[in-house]
């Protein structure tokens, strides 16, 4: 239950960010080849639950866009909520101006 509420929250912060995420790779003619900028989540319970990855190469080398810490399921998802709060408020004060 808590790796499919993880990855529900991640969805809900790739998408509300316009990031590709998921499928990651693409097959050009016999190859697969990474999707630059496709983001995934890493999801381990067993080294302390999961942290956002992003591709940078085209052979799969991943960055850790958000930092390398691995969050618990409950706490991404509160981390996730203050982000699209954050925006809300941001987008907010953009159409008032």
């Amino acid at each position: 239950m808590a790796k499919k509420r993880a990855f529900a929250c991640f969805r809900r912060l790739a998408t509300t960010l316009g990031k590709e995420h998921g499928d990651c790779w693409k097959k050009v003619g016999n190859k697969n080849v990474a999707k630059i900028g496709c983001w995934n989540f890493d999801y381990n319970p067993t080294y302390g639950g999961g942290v956002v990855v992003e591709i940078i190469n085209e052979g799969g080398g991943e960055d850790m866009p958000l930092g390398m810490g691995r969050q618990k399921t409950e706490e991404f998802c509160r981390s996730v909520e203050m982000i699209e709060k954050a925006l809300e408020i941001d987008r907010s004060k953009r159409r008032k101006k």
